[in-house]
């Protein structure tokens, strides 16, 4: 979906592409993922270089199974890519590639190209009562691969993941990204109470 408003995606079953289950891609603005089931794409769902969204209790299952170069912890159950006002809840995501994972590239260029009313940053991301099962891989946090991307994303752009239940195949695995480090869950959920 590219350039809506108020869009509604609601109870759909979205299997088996090579490409995301479901993918907002643009300069959407209000949208909500509600209700929707998917498995076996390359993301479940994906809200990109767009604007405030809502993404509340979604099933996703053994999603993010990219074999076309993306990166690692990026192809995910449920991924945010440079987008604002996120609100991510209620969602049951099962031994995806990767949970729940906000992502920052640079868009400016995107940004400029598409006339956007602000730049192209993930802000104000709030995660919180999900229930994320990982056996690999990272169940939540912030993606920043590209380089010259301010650290301002973990300090200062209100970004924040909070009450999320884990279930996770090695309880002392390191199944979190922050800060470009990758943490165990008492690390995360430290973490996470000091923000």
């Amino acid at each position: 979906f590219v350039l809506t408003e108020n869009l509604v995606v609601r109870n759909n079953f979205s299997h088996d592409n090579n490409g995301p289950g479901l993918w907002t891609d643009i300069k959407n603005m209000n949208t909500l993922y509600e209700g929707n089931r998917t498995t076996n794409n390359t993301e479940g769902i994906f809200h990109e270089i767009s604007y405030h969204a809502v993404i509340r209790n979604n099933t996703v299952w053994n999603d993010g199974n990219n074999n076309y170069g993306h990166h690692p912890e990026q192809d995910a159950g449920i991924l945010i890519g440079e987008s604002r006002d996120v609100e991510v809840y209620g969602n049951t995501v099962t031994n995806c590639r990767n949970g729940i994972i906000g992502r920052q590239l640079n868009r400016s260029q995107d940004a400029q190209v598409y006339h956007a009313e602000s730049p192209f940053d993930l802000r104000n991301l709030s995660v919180h009562d999900n229930v994320i099962t990982q056996e690999s891989g990272m169940a939540a946090g912030i993606s920043k691969p590209a380089a010259r991307i301010s650290d301002d994303i973990y300090s200062s752009w209100g970004n924040r993941f909070v009450n999320n239940t884990f279930k996770l195949s090695n309880p002392d695995g390191k199944y979190f990204t922050w800060n470009d480090n990758r943490y165990t869950l008492n690390e995360w959920q430290k973490m996470m109470k000091e923000r």
